[in-house]
């Protein structure tokens, strides 16, 4: 089968690394995640950015804390995976949930 390409978005100022859709549908979300240090929540049919939420660096990843993964089952919440192996979640304001995960970067579904 043949894909399009149907349009490009100006996302993040460096490589995207992760994105997942939540609530596939009419009130769905796409997540995304760079190593800009950003995670930015979208309207999938207009291609808006809704939200942008930075990932804090520091002594658990470089500056820009580099994103590797990105998940939600609901829009209240999301987890995030950093190249440091950080997971934090995402509510109102970034939190740290795991500080390291093994060695190396965290990567998700």
């Amino acid at each position: 089968d043949k894909v399009n390409l149907v349009e490009t978005v100006k996302a993040h100022k460096s490589k995207v690394c992760a994105v997942h859709m939540v609530n596939a549908g009419e009130d769905g979300v796409l997540l995304s995640g760079g190593d800009d240090g950003l995670v930015k929540m979208w309207d999938p049919k207009t291609m808006t950015c809704l939200q942008e939420v930075r990932i804090p660096s520091g002594i658990l990843c470089e500056e820009p804390c580099c994103i590797r993964s990105v998940f939600a089952d609901r829009k209240d919440a999301v987890l995030v995976g950093t190249k440091g192996g950080a997971l934090w979640e995402i509510k109102d304001a970034p939190t740290l949930l795991l500080s390291s995960h093994g060695q190396g970067e965290l990567w998700g579904p």
